[in-house]
């Protein structure tokens, strides 16, 4: 625009130059000739009345006299040119047949003008009839128009420049100031500017408002989007699962944090980047071609090591697919929980199973009397053992239960630990002596904010594995150490111990370490199970030491309050 309007004035002033020069020079050559005209006329006349005053012989030496620039002619009524100030008489041929001496006999005055063979010059001719024979002629020569044009040239292009020079400073300060309210309006769309600063034309009045509605208008619009899309990225980052959204050509659109750390990427770098570079997975890139596809995806899948359900589904609007997206939902726990609760199933039917066998096979014995009468009192004591089997077994399930769906209140109250261990000693001390296994307690009263019930099982299941694992001559050491705001229960014994890859899962329900001892070994396989529940009901924590053939250490940390 700056240049358009800069060469607009250039040229403006160019063509102006030209036709005020064409203009002037037109009419000074107008002036020129009317001027030229009349002179004519007057020395005409003049010199006609001198001539008829003085007569020919006495005027002729007057006309000697004359400027050099008049030509002077002397004609015959018949057109013989009598005299001639520029040339011989005897030179000249019959002027009778010239417009000015023909006008000068009709109308006693006549007026030509002739130019010459180059048109550089222009002859003006005023001849005034004398008398009856003689007529008067006075020529003069001055440029045409063209010639002075011509000779100006020159000038004309020094003014040219001269003029292009000026009206390039006066077109380039000019433009500033015609633009710079336009300019300033400009600016003002990308850059907030108040419009009382603006010198605007009234002329840019409408355009000006209208602007600044259109402006003002595309701003909250782009506010809105920008508020929109920050609450959408700040609930995808906050999502537990991952989001990602993907083009028709299966490119990422965009990526949460979640399902980066999924993929174990950096979610900034896969924007606008196919899939596949994500994962090399055969199966959720198969899941990535459905859903570009427009069809939905509802499934299970490992990735990483954990498990994960992945809905799918495509994008479309307008009745065109625009591409997809893909939720993954973290159903690891779940999964593990599921696997947990049909190991469970198949381990309480199969410890269920054993003893029942036992009962129902010794029952159906005794039922068709087919024990000798010595025996009775043997096969009840086994069919008793079983039933107590069974009834700990169910126990143990019952509270593990109570512990997994949680306890809403815990009475807790004062508890004193010592006289717990004392008293988990005198119940076990019968089984100790059998077991040739010597019970120790280490630590002075000690008195803890607690659920006494729940202390008293974990002392006496952990305990009671000291005393079932241990060797004979062998001892279990209950240690109470206070530290700080928090209570530690030790219980080590001097048994078989645990291999060191298998100290993990002893916590698992039913899960016995050595699987050929425990057969002789009574007991669920529930109890450390029972004791990490009621520990972490409890908000402590818990962890195992051991070594093989050298003994194992359980210690429970509690908070006092």
């Amino acid at each position: 625009m700056r240049k358009g309007i800069f060469r607009s004035l250039l040229l403006l002033a160019s063509f102006s130059t030209l036709i005020i020069t064409l203009i002037t020079t037109m009419t000074s050559y107008t002036l020129l000739e009317k001027s030229t005209i009349a002179s004519l006329e007057n020395q005409a006349k003049s010199l006609a009345t001198g001539l008829a005053t003085f007569g020919w012989e006495d005027y002729y030496p007057l006309l000697q006299q004359l400027p050099n620039n008049l030509r002077i002619t002397i004609v015959e009524e018949s057109g013989e040119v009598l005299y001639d100030s520029f040339a011989s008489p005897n030179n000249l041929e019959n002027h009778g047949d010239r417009p000015e001496i023909i006008e000068a006999k009709r109308y006693g005055i006549g007026f030509a003008k002739r130019f010459s063979t180059t048109l550089t010059h222009q002859t003006f001719y005023s001849a005034i009839q004398v008398n009856d024979q003689i007529i008067l002629r006075v020529a003069t020569q001055v440029q045409t128009i063209y010639n002075m044009i011509k000779n100006m040239i020159p000038y004309l292009l020094i003014a040219l420049i001269l003029v292009l020079l000026i009206s390039s400073i006066i077109a380039n300060k000019l433009v500033d100031t015609l633009l710079y309210p336009i300019e300033k309006l400009t600016s003002s769309l990308t850059e907030p500017i108040s419009y009382d600063q603006l010198t605007i034309y009234d002329e840019l009045l409408p355009l000006v408002r209208t602007i600044h509605q259109q402006q003002q208008a595309i701003q909250d619009q782009i506010d809105t989007l920008k508020n929109e899309r920050d609450t959408i990225n700040l609930i995808s980052n906050n999502m537990r699962e991952g989001l990602i959204l993907l083009d028709q050509t299966a490119k990422v659109l965009a990526i949460n944090q979640s399902a980066a750390s999924i993929f174990e990427v950096d979610a900034k770098q896969f924007i606008g980047k196919s899939f596949i570079h994500l994962t090399r997975n055969p199966d959720l890139n198969r899941c990535v071609e459905l859903v570009t596809s427009n069809q939905h995806i509802d499934i299970i899948m490992e990735l990483s090591g954990k498990f994960y359900h992945i809905y799918g589904c495509g994008v479309e609007t307008d009745g065109k697919i625009i591409g997809g997206m893909l939720l993954l939902v973290d159903v690891t726990a779940e999964q593990l929980a599921q696997q947990l609760r049909t190991e469970f199933t198949a381990n309480v039917s199969h410890e269920l199973r054993t003893p029942i066998t036992s009962i129902s096979g010794y029952a159906e014995l005794l039922a068709r009397g087919m024990v000798a009468e010595k025996d009775i009192q043997n096969f009840a004591e086994k069919i008793y053992h079983e039933t107590g089997r069974i009834k700990e077994l169910i126990d143990d399930l019952i509270i593990l239960g109570k512990l997994d769906e949680g306890i809403s209140q815990l009475e807790k109250e004062s508890t004193d630990l010592s006289a717990i261990v004392e008293q988990v000693f005198n119940r076990l001390q019968p089984k100790a002596e059998q077991a040739q296994v010597q019970l120790t307690k280490i630590g002075d009263e000690l008195s803890i904010l607690t659920v006494p019930s729940m202390i008293d099982e974990v002392l006496y299941n952990l305990i009671d594995n000291g005393i079932k694992y241990n060797k004979p001559q062998g001892t279990v050491t209950v240690s109470l150490v206070e530290e700080g705001e928090t209570v530690k229960i030790s219980v080590a014994d001097t048994g078989i111990g645990i291999p060191k890859h298998l100290q993990t899962r002893i916590f698992e329900r039913f899960y016995r370490v050595d699987q050929s001892r425990s057969k002789h070994v009574p007991g669920t396989g529930l109890g450390l199970a029972i004791v990490k529940h009621i520990v972490h009901t409890l908000g402590g924590k818990i962890s195992v030491h051991s070594q093989e053939e050298q003994g194992t250490e359980v210690t429970v940390t509690l908070n006092k309050y």
